[in-house]
């Protein structure tokens, strides 16, 4: 597939999400208010609370239904089931049944969990190296609703002689759309795209580590993937190659990454130097990444003058393995209780919580203050922009801090846009302070997302993914359900005081495990290197 085809993917993933985080915002704060008029304040975050439960109790089993049937019947069937949701909703509004508004809200949580997985996929659709900035932009996708789901919300409310119908019947018909987008996207081809990569990162491993000299390493250690999950001591990470870690993990090789390289002809000990045929490198991958990277060489280059030519560089000849050689299925255990796992989940996790505890209660501290409500829209408007539009960048952050870097900036950002609402409750701290805890979660989430990008095998990844957005999002709910009682019970220093508390956790977990990282790397650069001869 071309570079600008699968642009054109991760695109349409963008716009996926900007769909999906539309529909979120609208029942946020629609509903709130559908809520409190069908059935009084204390039933108000009913709805919002039931889509946060259905989101995070379907995102683990969501991502496994992916393993069997595919990302896109899994996304397709819950983009039906938000249409029917946003049905209900209408239904609900036009006659004021709370406890139908409550049941539309449960299919809307569960497209929303599946739609998570979107910026996943980008993973994979990218091209070698292009893996975070593929992660940003799915993220980006966000700005457009931020900047007109306030404003569409705001202008439906009272389009018809019955509040609240016409801004469900925009829900039903972005459901719709989100649905068409998810039917066109070419999910099915994303396995040959992950093999491909896996093959390229093996030849191009196999052509570094060639010496002139005739001397080489086994083909054991010729391993391609050989940076990805790893244990909890992150093998991977310290072996000192953190550019082959890149390019194994990213590609989807995961563990051992199933893929090797020597020499033609040359022995189970010899390396691409030792024997066989010279500038002939065989690459041994599995079956489906051998066919998909024979596909890619039977494509002939064309030359300045439009004649095929030949690559430059050592040949490379793909050679399927034998069936032994795939990469076990590691205990559940080993997978998800590692620290390359953990922390950057956990990163995710108190970012998302972390930034929801100050933005659900800046409002109230807003209007506790006699400011308008015009005024803490506005504030929400700001922070949300705020969220998603430095996406933009952050892929280029990414490439300048790594990924652990960009997540402990962030987590730093966090705290200190949380401290900066002890400068008092003015609009103007309100304005600063959201924006700063907004990019804040950007830098966090998006690089703790592609340190979990890092952690699994392909035939690990849904579990992986679904464990992770479970974790995510049921911080993000707990956070939702209590951030009203738990301002009203400390007041707005107090309650600033507690998510200063959580910011911080992020930060501490972040700087131990950037030193554990960087003595583990200092530990193996100082070792020696021992050359099979």
């Amino acid at each position: 597939m071309s570079h600008p085809r699968r642009l054109a993917n991760i695109i349409g993933l963008s716009l996926g999400w900007c769909l999906m985080v539309s529909i979120v915002f609208i029942q946020l704060s629609t509903s709130t208010l559908a809520a409190r008029a069908f059935g009084g304040d204390a039933v108000a975050t009913l709805p919002a609370g039931i889509m946060m439960a259905g989101a995070t109790l379907s995102a683990t089993p969501g991502t496994l239904a992916m393993k069997r049937w595919g990302r896109r019947a899994v996304l397709l069937s819950s983009g039906v089931a938000s249409v029917g949701g946003a049905a209900l909703m209408v239904v609900a509004a036009r006659w004021e049944l709370l406890w139908l508004l409550v049941l539309g809200s449960v299919p809307l949580g569960v497209c929303n969990a599946q739609a998570n997985n979107l910026r996943f996929a980008a993973v994979e659709f990218a091209w070698a190296g292009f893996e975070p900035h593929a992660m940003s932009l799915v993220v980006t996708g966000a700005v457009l609703a931020a900047v007109v789901g306030p404003e569409v919300a705001r202008h439906t409310r009272t389009a018809l002689p019955w509040p609240y119908v016409a801004t469900y019947l925009y829900v039903v018909g972005l459901s719709a759309a989100y649905c068409v987008l998810v039917a066109v996207l070419e999910f099915g081809r994303t396995p040959d795209l992950v093999a491909e990569k896996a093959a390229q990162a093996a030849a191009r491993a196999a052509a570094e580590r060639k010496q002139p000299e005739g001397q080489g390493r086994g083909a054991d250690e010729e391993a391609a993937g050989g940076g990805g999950a790893t244990d909890g001591e992150g093998e991977g990470e310290e072996s000192g190659d953190d550019e082959s870690l890149e390019r194994g993990v990213a590609a989807g090789t995961g563990v051992g990454g199933g893929v090797g390289a020597r020499a033609e002809g040359a022995g189970p000990g010899q390396g691409p130097g030792q024997g066989g045929t010279p500038g002939r490198v065989v690459v041994a991958v599995e079956p489906h990444q051998a066919q998909a990277q024979a596909r890619a060489q039977a494509t002939p280059q064309a030359g300045p003058r439009g004649n095929s030519t030949a690559p430059a560089g050592p040949v490379v000849a793909v050679a399927p393995m034998e069936p032994a050689a795939a990469p076990a299925v590691r205990p559940v255990r080993e997978l998800l209780l590692t620290w390359t796992y953990l922390v950057p989940i956990t990163t995710a996790a108190l970012a998302y919580a972390g930034m929801a505890g100050m933005m659900t209660a800046s409002p109230l501290a807003i209007r506790d203050q006699s400011y308008s409500f015009e005024d803490a829209t506005q504030v929400i408007q700001v922070h949300i922009i705020s969220m998603f539009f430095p996406s933009l960048v952050t892929g280029e952050v990414i490439r300048i801090l790594t990924d652990r870097g960009t997540a402990l900036t962030g987590a730093v950002i966090l705290v200190g846009g949380t401290a900066t609402f002890f400068a008092g409750a003015r609009l103007p701290v309100f304005y600063g302070a959201n924006a700063v805890i907004g990019y804040g979660w950007n830098l966090a989430y998006v690089g703790a997302s592609v340190m979990v990008s890092k952690t699994y095998s392909p035939v690990e990844k849904f579990l992986a993914q679904g464990v992770c957005d479970t974790v995510v999002l049921g911080a993000l709910g707990i956070v939702t359900v209590v951030s009203g009682s738990l301002y009203g019970w400390l007041g707005w220093t107090g309650y600033t005081g507690v998510f200063m508390v959580v910011n911080g956790l992020s930060v501490v977990i972040n700087l131990v495990a950037m030193a554990n990282y960087v003595m583990r790397r200092s530990k193996a650069r100082a070792a020696p290197v021992k050359s099979v001869r």
